[in-house]
This record gives structure tokens, C-alpha cells and sequence, in this order.
């Protein structure tokens, strides 16, 4: 299931999130193309900012999806002019011919809300598998199951930085961010 919303975050949200990532330290954002930011380091806004915006997106979802999620992880990510990333699943990988549990095997779901869209070129997230392909547009947000049947990479940015909270969601309450879950609130439908 592929699930999108334009529009979801709006514009000023979303450039406070980039500033934040923008200003969390340097040394973090210089290990990798996609030096991911994790929330316990940022600022107290910045933080309640993600976790209005995460519950926001996972309330959505469990009407859409008619099933109950927990934050399982959230990050500010940037991809930066001349980087992509490979194809992957969230929570499996492939082994010779057949598909095993990865790292994070608890993931259910997995959405990415677009930070900003103009002003860079590229970035798109493409499922090759399926032909689609999403142009990141601010306050965007898109969301599909985690496993081998979304395979998915983010196609070279190649002019500009690609902002970006991904959050991954499971079905298993243990396995929950307890910082950024909201009091339980039944939004399954029987």
C-alpha cells in the first residue's frame, strides 16, 4: 500500500525542521551524505515540533491503514547535491534469492515527509519494482509497508539539499519511542 498526502506539513513547520537539522552539529552532518539526525539531539522545539508532526502522520495512517502504529524510529535527514541512496527495504534484505529479517525487522511502515521540494532537482523516491516515482514537494508526505514489496531508493539529488523526516512505524507497542508516542488512542476500525 503506497498512501500520499500533499500539503500534510505546513511550510513554516517545515523550514523549522531544516533549520534545525541545519543546526545540529557539524560533525554530525559530515559523516555521511545522509548523516541522520535523531531528535534527543536537537532542541526542546525542535523535538516537540517532530512529535506533533509524527503523530499527526501515524493518526492519519491508522484511518487509512485501519490499524493501530507506534513510532519505531524518526530522523531529520539531508541528502546533498550528487548523493542518492541504493534500493532497499526497511525491514528485510535480500539473501541470494530470498528475502530475510534485517536489522529492523519489527518495522511495519514506513513514511518520509518532505521538508522542502523547491529549489533542488532530483531526489526522488522511486519504486522500481512498481514504475513510480515521488517528487519530494514540501510538507509532502508519503508512506507504504516496509517490507520486500516496497523496495526503494532515492534517485541522485542532483542540485540542492533533500530535507526530509523519515519515520518508521511498527505494529508493536514494546517497540515503541515512548518520548514520542501520544497517549493510546484506539483509531482502528473493526
Amino acid at each position: 500500500m503506497l498512501i500520499e498526502a500533499s500539503h500534510f506539513i505546513d511550510p513554516e513547520t517545515c523550514s523549522q525542521l531544516r533549520s534545525a537539522y541545519d543546526a545540529s552539529s557539524p560533525e554530525d552532518r559530515q559523516k555521511s551524505c545522509d548523516a541522520p539526525i535523531y531528535p534527543e539531539r536537537l532542541g526542546s522545539q525542535a523535538r516537540a515540533l517532530i512529535r506533533r508532526e509524527i503523530n499527526r502522520m501515524r493518526r492519519f495512517f491508522e484511518i487509512s491503514l485501519k490499524q493501530n502504529l507506534y513510532v519505531e524510529t524518526v530522523v531529520l535527514a539531508c541528502i546533498r547535491d550528487g548523493y542518492e541512496m541504493p534500493a532497499h527495504a526497511d525491514n528485510c534484505r535480500r539473501l541470494g534469492h530470498a528475502w530475510v529479517p534485517n536489522h529492523t525487522p519489527d518495522r511495519a511502515f514506513s513514511a518520509i515527509a518532505y521538508l522542502n521540494g523547491e529549489g533542488i532537482r532530483g531526489g526522488e523516491i522511486h519504486f522500481p519494482d512498481r514504475g513510480i516515482k515521488v517528487k519530494p514537494e514540501t510538507g509532502k508526505i508519503v508512506a507504504f509497508t516496509s517490507n520486500q514489496d516496497y523496495v526503494h531508493e532515492v534517485l541522485r539529488v542532483e542540485g540542492g539539499h533533500r530535507y526530509s523526516m523519515p519515520v518508521w512505524y511498527t505494529l508493536k507497542a514494546d517497540r515503541a519511542l515512548v518520548d514520542f508516542h501520544e497517549a493510546e488512542v484506539n483509531y482502528a476500525v473493526s
